[in-house]
């Protein structure tokens, strides 16, 4: 008993010395070590693209691919989406990054239409803006840090990434199947996406595209006050040198059709924010659909995620894009 217990002791202590950016917290924080994990902070300084934002970006663009289609190596390409990150989380991200990005980098922010949604009985409030990321001069609001840090942890979702990857890594050693449901976390591709552990070649079969446009909308109103962390974000990165574009990843037909019929004003009322925001702060802003990218409904595992295949059509349309729009 006492061997097994020290043994235990011992191969926890082995996995965490070696796995520490997964398991040191949950929630927000171990969102933000696995986007900026040792390996991307290490690529970083040499990035000349970097993408930011959440689950979209984070599945649907191959950054090295896109580095490699405008002309860089592909290890010019780093990609720091991850679910969950936007808003004020999106922000922090942002501030922990920006020492070790190039100045000559551009910074490609996928924005979901949900992101300035917030519930109707929910009082307006401006996003919390740590004194740490305030630009020189900023007006934002602010709070101390130990208001900050509560508010952050607030925010997310208490999902321990690094037992389940963990949980992974014994079930493949040992012959077991992994199963979506119970294994559901995520690594880096070789191209800069992310993959779902276990299930890369997973498509929804019979996608709901009302059920996915409820949870974003219903009960729900458009504050555009939630646009304060993206404004600080662009004026931090142009206030560098850094070149800024603002896109929406394409959806899955189904899910379009239904937020445009059940929802449309706020989808529009969204956009119309960031394409004012995009306009005021002096970059693009450009909301991509599925037929203009030649992207099919097997392209996308569920009814707003593209699997690795619509991934690489997408960062292609993505590159040909950026392409025609040149350098601001």
């Amino acid at each position: 008993m006492i061997v097994a217990a020290a043994a235990i002791i011992v191969a926890t202590a082995v996995f965490q010395s070696n796995s520490s950016h997964w398991i040191d917290a949950v929630g927000p924080e171990a969102r933000l070590n696995a986007a900026l994990d040792d390996a991307t902070r290490r690529a970083l300084p040499n990035a000349r693209i970097v993408v930011i934002g959440s689950s979209r970006p984070a599945f649907g663009i191959q950054a090295r691919t896109l580095a490699r289609a405008l002309g860089y190596g592909a290890d010019k390409g780093v990609n720091l989406a991850y679910p969950t990150l936007h808003g004020e989380i999106l922000l922090e991200l942002y501030g922990r990054a920006e020492p070790l990005m190039p100045r000559d980098a551009m910074v490609v922010i996928g924005i979901d239409e949900y992101f300035l949604a917030r519930w109707t009985n929910e009082p307006p409030r401006p996003p919390v803006i740590a004194p740490a990321l305030r630009p020189h001069g900023s007006s934002a609001p602010s709070r101390d840090a130990s208001t900050r840090d509560w508010h952050l942890h607030a925010i997310g979702t208490a999902i321990p990434e690094g037992f389940r990857w963990l949980n992974y890594e014994i079930a493949r050693r040992i012959g077991i199947p992994v199963v979506r449901a119970g294994l559901d976390t995520w690594y880096r591709s070789r191209e800069g996406s992310l993959l779902s552990l276990g299930d890369e070649d997973y498509v929804l079969e019979t996608p709901n595209g009302q059920a996915i446009a409820e949870g974003y909308f219903k009960g729900k109103v458009v504050d555009t006050s939630l646009l304060l962390p993206y404004r600080e974000i662009i004026s931090r990165a142009r206030s560098r040198g850094n070149d800024v574009a603002l896109i929406m990843l394409p959806s899955h037909p189904v899910f379009t059709k239904a937020a445009q019929k059940s929802y449309g004003p706020m989808v529009e009322e969204t956009i119309a924010a960031f394409v004012s925001l995009a306009r005021e702060q002096g970059v693009t802003f450009h909301a991509f659909d599925a037929a203009s990218c030649n992207l099919h409904f097997s392209d996308f595992r569920d009814e707003v995620h593209l699997t690795p295949r619509g991934a690489a059509t997408f960062t292609l349309c993505l590159a040909d894009y950026l392409r025609a729009r040149g350098p601001l």
